[in-house]
């Protein structure tokens, strides 16, 4: 009986763990564009916290950060 009952703990906490490694989703994004004759190229990243698929009302939040921008 005692197996069990850890056995479940493990499983919940495993679970919970996963849960938590959702809660922030990275997407990334590689933008390319022109401006005059150079070509700028970004790396920007959105956070979404909780992601959407997770929250009833659509409380996500977004956070925005350009990673890198070259010439």
């Amino acid at each position: 009986m005692v197996m069990r009952s850890e056995c479940e703990r493990s499983l919940r906490h495993a679970n919970d763990m996963l849960h938590q490694a959702l809660l922030f989703t990275p997407i990334v994004f590689f933008v390319s564009f022109q401006i005059s004759r150079s070509r700028v190229v970004a790396s920007i990243s959105l956070f979404l916290h909780p992601p959407p698929w997770v929250t009833e009302r659509g409380d996500t939040q977004v956070y925005l950060f350009v990673r890198s921008v070259t010439r």
